[in-house]
């Protein structure tokens, strides 16, 4: 039987296989904390509470499985928000577990430590759910919710708040772990009727977005067997490989991917929202439409079905994978699909020739299975298109929130979920000014974990879009601190990059090292 409340509630999630926290121990969490050390749990000191949030979001996208986010009340959890904030627009799963003052206290304004006016009423907007304990019998039942709400819907970010008191509260005998929560299967005849569209097919074209990971097996079954095209979303990037012979990678906004999916006569589009951010321009559905996923919302919204099917997206692929295994591996219908990759990149990113030497040594200096972690810059708006990847969850990008310093503590999370990867955190200099109090996290943990920071001396992207608007620049070029200077505060290796065919060498060195490893590559 557990002491308390809070003892509780970690029991539920450990036994469910939460096994990492990321935080920073406050005297509000305490209780908490006791809770985490008796049961084992990983915990993480962070420097700042927002890395305590990309860390979760890099550990989850890297594993498909949800860590603890422990939170001190009001200014931690706040201090955390952006984070949480990407996670929801991303769909990651996470748990953030914050107390809040206690009940007695709550809305009076009495200037209690961290006092918020209505602290779950600030973070709504930002999770999935949003749930209160406000009785230490409550305690199991909220965590189980929340673990259901995860399991079963779009993943998103879960909200536990604890008042104080009700922390330390005794709770009722122990009912177990939480038994284990079945997917939803596709239903079967919306399941036939998307088989016989894509039996008649002669031009058909699937759209994998990151909800598809997991059916990555089946996805490229199902391609081989159709002769389909495929495309992805930046989420969904190496679900099917980006430079195989059915795919033309996440290049669905270029001219020749809407070209392609105009052409199509039935498109299969699985786990995607077919966001604004990934398309950049209307797409035109001439052909039927196949829609599978697990949010209602997505299955019917922009883009009307001709079939929907709300259900898990690895299940969906199996079923369809299955059915049509008969047919035989064919090549994709648009022929070598090599050369139309080559001209979108040349039509978009021609004049980055340097983006895309430093990206082609970075493919070329890692294995199929490493994992990218990559911030919002330049260098990755380029790479989310042009560096192709071969394995699902081998890029991440904060995509719909578009937070900067995402890149470091993300890539620390993904390293801790995969420790047998080659992970790469690339960021630019501003945006790595973020959260760069995180080496001292990476050196803490002993990660051999190479942090490429893009140096272009300020916020690149922005003056580029001043200049080409006529806009006057401000604000925008803005001295980088001195990185070798910085690595050594922290404990860490540096080297620097003049030339793209270093790379590899610098890379090989830092994940041959038992510690981080910052390489400067100064942008032209």
């Amino acid at each position: 039987m557990a002491d308390n409340c809070a003892q509780a509630i970690i029991d539920a999630f450990t036994r469910s296989g939460v096994d990492t926290a990321f935080g920073i121990p406050g005297v509000h969490t305490l209780e908490l904390y006791r809770a985490l050390g008796r049961n084992g749990v990983r915990h993480v000191a962070v420097r700042h509470e927002q890395g305590a949030a990309f860390m979760a979001d890099g550990y989850a996208r890297a594993s498909g499985k949800a860590a603890l986010c422990v939170l001190i009340t009001g200014p931690g959890l706040l201090n955390a928000a952006t984070g949480i904030g990407q996670a929801y627009s991303d769909s990651v799963p996470m748990v953030v577990l914050s107390t809040v003052n206690a009940r007695a206290d709550l809305g009076l304004g009495r200037g209690e430590l961290h006092e918020m006016r209505n602290q779950r009423q600030a973070m709504e907007g930002l999770v999935g759910s949003a749930l209160l304990v406000s009785d230490p019998a409550q305690a199991r039942a909220v965590a189980d919710l929340s673990l259901a709400r995860m399991t079963l819907g779009r993943p998103r970010p879960v909200y536990i708040e604890l008042p104080l008191d009700v922390a330390t509260g005794a709770v009722a005998e122990d009912s177990g772990a939480l038994p284990a929560l079945p997917l939803s299967a596709p239903n079967p005849a919306a399941l036939a009727q998307a088989v016989e569209l894509l039996r008649g097919a002669r031009r058909p074209m699937i759209l994998l977005g990151g909800g598809a990971a997991s059916g990555a097996a089946a996805a490229r079954r199902l391609a081989d067997s159709l002769g389909a095209v495929v495309a992805c979303s930046i989420a969904g990037k190496g679900i099917v490989p980006d430079d195989g012979p059915h795919s033309i990678g996440s290049r669905i906004g270029t001219a020749e991917g809407q070209k392609l999916i105009a052409e199509a006569d039935v498109v299969l589009a699985v786990g995607t929202e077919l966001s604004m951010n990934d398309r950049w321009s209307p797409l035109q559905f001439k052909g039927a439409l196949i829609r599978v996923d697990i949010d209602p919302d997505v299955l019917v919204r922009d883009f009307r079905p001709t079939v929907p099917l709300l259900c898990d997206a690895a299940q969906a692929l199996e079923g369809l994978a299955a059915a049509l295994a008969d047919r035989g591996g064919r090549p994709a219908w648009a022929g070598d699909l090599a050369p139309l990759r080559r001209a979108a990149d040349e039509a978009e990113f021609g004049d980055k020739a340097d983006h895309l030497a430093l990206l082609e040594r970075l493919r070329d200096a890692l294995p199929d299975d490493a994992v990218v972690v990559s911030d919002m810059t330049q260098i990755a708006y380029t790479g989310n298109v042009c560096f192709p990847s071969r394995q699902p969850r081998g890029w991440l990008h904060p995509v719909g929130f578009g937070t900067l310093g995402y890149a470091l503590p993300a890539a620390i999370g993904a390293k801790l979920a995969r420790p047998e990867a080659q992970v790469v955190a690339l960021a630019g200099d501003y945006g790595f000014g973020f959260t760069c109090q995180e080496l001292g996290t990476a050196a803490d943990l002993g990660l051999g974990l190479p942090v490429v920071v893009w140096n272009n001396r300020g916020l690149g992207q922005i003056a580029y879009g001043m200049d080409k608007a006529g806009i006057a620049r401000l604000g925008v070029d803005i001295a980088p601190p001195a990185f070798d200077a910085m690595a050594a505060t922290y404990g860490c290796g540096y080297a620097a990059v003049e030339d793209p065919r270093h790379l590899p060498q610098r890379l090989a060195a830092a994940f041959d090292d038992t510690r981080p490893t910052l390489i400067e590559v100064k942008a032209a």
